[in-house]
């Protein structure tokens, strides 16, 4: 098994155990806590305007969405980009999840006092995007080896 496939299979791994992992303290359908699966519905309903998310800022609600957006994306665009996708269509992948690695920390920053409530599940989850930009530029470069060197002949 190569480096790639290895680093894509765990990544893989690591973002399913997420979903059936406590991702935070509390929660409505679990006593201990709220899974995984439970928190990307959160998420996506954060976006769409409630009587319940009134108190939510704007700007929360725009992160929430593309964060539920991120995890879609993994589960959708990661399978094709894997089998299918060329190697400048991979390293822009690997970008991308990267930078959604990045964009999905607004969980940790902007809870404040709560961060200390999230758990195991959030964690993977959160690195689950960055075992996988990893296993997309391993992919993108085992796909596309360096050109050998020309040889001059005078």
């Amino acid at each position: 098994m190569r480096k790639s496939q290895l680093l894509l299979a765990s990544a893989w791994l690591i973002h399913l155990v997420a979903w059936c992992v406590q991702v935070m303290k509390g929660g409505v359908t679990l006593p201990s806590g709220l899974p995984g699966w439970e928190a990307f519905s959160v998420a996506a309903n954060m976006a769409l305007p409630s009587k319940g998310t009134d108190h939510v800022n704007w700007y929360f609600s725009v992160l929430a969405a593309m964060s539920a957006l991120s995890t879609v994306l993994f589960v959708i665009a990661s399978a094709w980009i894997i089998w299918r996708g060329s190697p400048g269509v991979r390293r822009i992948s690997g970008w991308i999840a990267a930078l959604f690695f990045v964009l999905n920390t607004h969980w940790f920053i902007f809870l404040g006092k709560d961060r200390f409530d999230l758990r195991a599940g959030y964690y993977l989850w959160l690195f689950s995007f960055l075992v996988l930009s990893i296993g997309l530029f391993a992919s993108a470069r085992e796909s596309n080896p360096a050109p050998l060197a020309k040889s001059h002949t005078a």
